[in-house]
């Protein structure tokens, strides 16, 4: 028999109906220029009943309010008591209530096949990319989407969508009322109380939104141009205004890129963009191919045997003493080698990096390289199609953020080795990484200057995106 409770339902608090009084509501037109991969609740899948997930465009908005917004907090003590306060913690929730609305959005499209061919009686499988992807660079940036097995099918994609975006929040006077009520209850349970603050929030949300929809996306990839977004009154005009845009953006909401630097990733005053226009998945492939040419084509590997210029090959076969043995002299490492001179540059460009040999005698070296303790750093590098105007055109873009790059390094699923030593941050970046023949960091073809003296891979791809056409919009 059910058990009935006679006591009444207690009306909710005032500031829990986002309509309410006291409250602003904010819309805000979006849509994607690029695909979207992701964005459900299951990992690189699309959600099958919400596209676009509240509690993620939360997330991205948190992220952009700390890399603009943020910038004015001294410590990450002041940082968090900010952003609860804005955005909710665990203590309290935040002020700001989150809708999206999208009508009929399209279908999701598998973005890759598997077709079968018959080669000499043997049955092979080719992955075979559909458009907008083939016979592009895009394909680097969707290695995840990507599958070696014929029996799990590549990941699948929406494009062509939009969706309408509304914010509430509380006027001033409410947010003043909030804090009153949250520091009684903070009192009550010996929580540290919220100091005062600044109670109008609408430049702090209007901050996070102009970063989110210029730089971000949502889904998966965003850091690569997946999910990119435009919403009009938050665009560049043109490509003519965009260092005006950038400047008016930075009295804003910044200012950016101040001297000192922070414990989590900061907008940058500069940003680098391409000196043409081009449809918006044009400008994202155009991004993409600067990092793959860098790392993986004539710039990281030679085009002959396919030897790669980057030192992490030569560091591993180092380290464990195997390796093919037209591999074992070193063209990257000082000699003698020790586990001392070891490199592993790639990983200022974000980690993890998985090392994966095609030569039998190499695959020994197998492995995975970590930041130290933890499961993985996002690239401070952002790639994608910056839309101007109306949407329909594009410039390709790459952001650096501002951001602490890895203490130092771990290696996982290495058989060979047991006891090595750290990998610290001279492992990283140094001097000697840009003198080397064909270094990626070093001279560009013509005898420039080198593109990092430092021995930097972030700072050498900033220079050879400067090389390929890009230009500092500030």
């Amino acid at each position: 028999m059910a058990r009935k409770i006679s006591l009444a339902c207690p009306p909710a608090p005032p500031e829990a109906d986002p309509q309410g009084p006291g409250m602003l509501r904010k819309t805000y037109a979006i849509k994607l220029v690029t695909p979207l991969f992701g964005g459900g609740v299951e990992t690189s899948e699309n959600d099958p009943i919400t596209l676009i997930r509240p509690p993620s465009i939360r997330g991205h908005l948190r992220f952009w309010w700390r890399a603009t917004r943020g910038a004015a907090c001294e410590s990450v003590h002041a940082l968090r008591q900010r952003e609860a306060e804005i955005w909710g913690s665990t203590d309290n929730p935040s002020p700001l209530k989150i809708e999206t609305t999208c009508k009929n959005p399209p279908p999701a499209k598998p973005c890759a096949e598997y077709l079968r061919e018959d080669r000499n009686g043997r049955e092979v499988y080719k992955l075979a990319w559909k458009p907008p992807f083939a016979n592009t660079s895009l394909p680097y940036a969707l290695f995840p989407f990507q599958s070696d097995n014929k029996a799990r099918q590549p990941g699948k994609f929406i494009e062509a969508m939009a969706f309408q975006l509304d914010i509430w929040l509380p006027e001033p006077s409410q947010m003043a009322k909030r804090r009153e009520v949250y520091n009684r209850q903070r009192k009550a349970l010996s929580l540290p109380e919220l100091s005062p603050g600044q109670d109008d929030i609408e430049n702090e949300l209007e901050a996070a939104i102009w970063g989110w929809v210029n730089f971000g996306g949502i889904g998966a990839r965003t850091r690569r141009g997946c999910g990119a977004l435009y919403c009009k009154p938050y665009a560049p005009p043109s490509l003519g205004q965009i260092p005006a845009w950038l400047r008016q953006a930075d009295a804003d909401y910044g200012p950016f890129n101040r001297a000192q630097t922070r414990p989590w990733p900061l907008m940058r005053a500069e940003t680098l963009v391409h000196s043409r226009l081009q449809r918006p998945v044009d400008a994202w492939a155009e991004s993409v191919k600067l990092m793959r040419d860098f790392r993986q084509g004539g710039t990281g590997r030679n085009a002959g045997p396919g030897r790669s210029f980057w030192p992490e090959a030569d560091s591993l076969r180092a380290l464990t003493g195997r390796g093919d043995a037209r591999h074992r002299r070193s063209s990257t490492l000082t000699h003698p080698i020790s586990p001392g001179n070891v490199a592993f540059p790639r990983a200022a460009l974000g980690l993890p990096i998985v090392f994966h040999f095609k030569d039998g005698a190499d695959s020994a070296n197998d492995c995975e390289l970590y930041p130290q303790g933890a499961t993985r750093m996002a690239s401070p590098l952002i790639l994608r199609p910056l839309a101007v105007n109306d949407g329909t055109q594009a410039v390709a873009m790459v952001l650096r953020l501002n951001t602490p790059g890895p203490e130092s390094l771990a290696l996982k699923h290495l058989d060979a080795l047991h006891d090595l030593p750290p990998l610290e941050k001279n492992h990283i970046a140094r001097l000697e990484l840009a003198d080397y023949a064909h270094s990626p960091m070093g001279h560009p073809p013509g005898r420039g200057p080198k593109r990092s003296a430092q021995g930097s891979a972030l700072e050498a791809f900033i220079a050879f995106a400067l090389e390929k056409g890009f230009e500092v919009a500030s």
